[in-house]
């Protein structure tokens, strides 16, 4: 059985750490494999090209991550129908492998994007209970159709209501460069994340998704975020919830410094809109 008729895109920024565990699970899988490297520089690109994948660099910073992904799927020489995007920290579970192999091959003329779940490594642990376990992302679709949302951070794969399908097998997220750089991914994540909730409170929305209740599971989601946003004490309220009510004190100790560092994040998420607001 030769190479699934598939083209994974990688989208990396010096991952020389994290990039060769990812690639070893799609490097003769996938007939296909493009790593969009970002201008790194540490060995990034030298180690896409030594595992034989095709290499593109287009300078880019995560606020234009969204703009970088679309121009992927617009430009590259893309040979098959259906896409994966796996980021540079992630690895695909065996199950999830054949899972895909089979909805490529079946070719469903009803669906154009595929749903699956993923689990998040934190501290060389599974957080599975705080991490909110299941959470769904739209991973493999039909290129020529789907597209991303211009939203800075938290961006979704647009796809037509009722044309998803969804697949049980895992990614594992897992970044392996440490406690450090998790902190400074933090700040990063917190100034994009503030500066979209911004957006939507000044009515900025263009072609961003909207939330709705009784919408898709995204735009149900959605309707959740801008809504907790609001609230005051959010990132105590972040901490209990995580920590007690989806029981992440059974995720033991990587599972209380993962709370916290949730908490952490929302209250900077605080300051910075308050900060912007004037």
């Amino acid at each position: 059985m030769g190479p699934v008729p598939v083209t994974v895109l990688v989208h990396a920024l010096n991952e020389e750490i994290n990039l060769p565990h990812a690639l070893r699970d799609v490097v003769g899988w996938a007939a296909q494999v493009f790593v969009i490297d970002s201008a790194s520089c540490d060995k990034t690109a030298e180690l896409a090209r030594a595992a034989g994948v095709t290499v593109v660099s287009r300078p880019c910073t995560r606020t234009r991550l969204v703009e970088q992904r679309n121009w992927a799927l617009e430009t590259l020489p893309i040979d098959h129908e259906w896409v994966f995007i796996l980021d540079a920290d992630e690895t695909m579970e065996p199950p999830l492998k054949e899972e895909i192999v089979a909805a490529v091959a079946r070719n469903d003329p009803a669906k154009d994007g595929y749903w699956l779940r993923f689990k998040t490594i934190f501290m060389g642990k599974w957080i599975r209970r705080a991490s909110m376990y299941p959470t769904w992302s739209l991973r493999l679709f039909r290129h020529p159709v789907v597209r991303y949302e211009p939203r800075s951070a938290n961006a979704h794969p647009q796809l037509a209501p009722g044309r998803e399908g969804f697949l049980q097998g895992h990614l594992l997220h897992q970044d392996r460069k440490g406690f450090e750089y998790y902190v400074q991914r933090m700040n990063e994540f917190s100034t994009l994340e503030a500066q979209a909730y911004r957006d939507v409170q000044e009515g900025r929305h263009g072609d961003l998704l909207r939330g709705r209740l009784f919408g898709t599971k995204t735009e149900r989601r959605r309707w959740l975020k801008e809504r907790f946003i609001r609230l005051p004490f959010r990132p105590a309220l972040a901490f209990c919830y995580l920590y007690v009510i989806r029981l992440g004190v059974l995720d033991g100790r990587a599972g209380f410094d993962y709370c916290v560092l949730k908490a952490v994040i929302e209250w900077m998420v605080t300051v910075k809109m308050r900060e912007a607001a004037g």
